[in-house]
């Protein structure tokens, strides 16, 4: 009976060395967990940022292109009105010479009625 007391606490100690070797196991697992949920949560708020980054990258890309559009048409507006005050003394001197040459006319056919009708120069 002595023997089997002795293996008894012999095997006893063999499983308490077992148990706390499976204890110190699961500490240093849990510890790993433990940091490895603190790295997929910040790998997650990462994500969560980015995702909030590219909507902003496309919010300000879609304005931007919506500026340039307005720029655009602005720049064209811009450069019709600058070709029409370009044209405008032309126009003007068209139509003061149209003015001359008619008031030149009508001085001419004054001129020859009157020295038609007996009038003389």
């Amino acid at each position: 009976m002595q023997l089997s007391n002795e293996l008894i606490t012999k095997e006893l100690m063999e499983v308490r060395l077992e148990v706390t070797e499976i204890g110190t196991n699961v500490k240093y697992i849990q510890k790993k967990v433990d940091e490895n949920s603190a790295i997929a949560d910040s790998i997650h708020s990462l994500s969560s940022t980015v995702q909030a980054l590219a909507s902003t990258i496309d919010q300000i890309s879609s304005q931007t292109k919506n500026d340039i559009a307005n720029c655009r048409d602005g720049i064209k507006r811009m450069g019709q009105r600058i070709e029409d005050l370009e044209k405008e003394p032309g126009r003007k001197w068209k139509a003061m010479t149209a003015q001359i040459t008619g008031l030149l006319i009508a001085a001419i056919i004054g001129a020859m009625a009157a020295r038609f009708m007996g009038g003389g120069f």
